[in-house]
């Protein structure tokens, strides 16, 4: 079965997206640098958890993702 391009092209902007930030001004590093850095990473976080094959363990975490899943599939969608 053949994996769907959005994992590697997601890990690319992930990828150049990082060493990005940290180049920002210090004023705008700590701030916008980290909110860039926290949602990329939370997107390829969701994604993964969507097209993962195994169950997803219950557990406090997964209200969370779930709510922003459909956030993202509205988005993504849309």
């Amino acid at each position: 079965m053949n994996q769907s391009p959005i994992f590697s092209k997601t890990y690319d902007f992930v990828a150049w997206l990082i060493p990005l930030t940290c180049k920002f001004p210090r004023q705008h590093r700590f701030v916008m640098a980290a909110a860039l850095q926290r949602d990329t990473l939370r997107f390829q976080e969701l994604l993964k958890a969507k097209y993962q094959t195994r169950p997803i363990p219950s557990g406090s975490f997964l209200p969370p993702i779930k709510a922003g899943i459909e956030r993202w599939n509205g988005s993504l969608l849309s």
